[in-house]
């Protein structure tokens, strides 16, 4: 099986009970980042807010984890997208620590919530296919 076949598969792979992780690592990502965000926010001592970060790294870490196992098209569809737009943002943070970096924390919380809200026709197009990849 060739590498694309292996990170394209078609059909796409199932994860059993993924919506179900989906649910419950998506619920402690967003505690874990409420929280960072709100450390920041209220100067809380980046040594307290350490493990605050790498928890919100590794529960982001297991979500990406879910929606890769089926296949990496949903790099490419708009969900993958915004991750990656905050993945990007949230790499500029180490170097504003000082200045707390929360106005890119509170753009990466919009643009979470924008892009969990979006219409399922856009959360699931590919701009890689140009089109709508359904699980169907």
């Amino acid at each position: 099986m060739s590498w694309r076949e292996q990170l394209f598969p078609n059909p796409r792979r199932r994860l059993p009970f993924a919506r179900g992780w989906n649910i419950i690592f998506r619920s402690l990502h967003i505690v874990c980042f409420s929280l960072l965000l709100g450390g920041h926010y209220f100067d809380i001592e980046p040594r307290r807010l350490l493990p605050i970060l790498l928890a919100t790294i590794f529960t982001g870490a297991l979500i990406m984890a879910v929606e890769l196992y089926p296949g990496f098209q949903w790099l490419f569809m708009g969900s993958g997208l915004s991750v990656i737009a905050k993945l990007v943002l949230l790499c500029f943070v180490p170097f504003y620590w000082e200045k707390r970096g929360v106005p890119i924390l509170i753009t990466v919380a919009l643009i979470a919530a924008v892009s969990s809200h979006m219409p399922s026709w856009f959360r699931h197009y590919s701009v890689l296919e140009r089109r709508i990849i359904s699980d169907d």
